[in-house]
């Protein structure tokens, strides 16, 4: 399988929110979110996404995963890979 990486783009929000909150849900049941699903998808898609600091991991144009960097802070926020995959 080839996998590239490249900036996220308008369009990839719906699919980083999916694959986020499935990994929050399989890895960490234990640690229940602030904040409801829908609230989380909202800030992805208004700030997360247009900030410029994530990159995503694509196949087949599908969007397997990604990386999302504070441009303030030199380590990495988070990382998460669809559980689906």
């Amino acid at each position: 399988m080839q996998v590239i990486l490249r900036q996220a783009a308008i369009g990839d929000e719906h699919r980083v929110a999916e694959i986020y909150l499935a990994s929050r849900k399989r890895y960490l049941p234990y640690a229940p979110l602030a904040h409801t699903d829908e609230a989380v998808r909202s800030w992805i898609s208004s700030q997360l996404i247009p900030t410029g600091g994530v990159t995503v991991a694509v196949s087949k144009e599908i969007v397997l995963g990604f990386l999302a960097v504070s441009k303030d802070d030199p380590y990495t926020d988070t990382w998460c890979s669809s559980p689906l995959v």
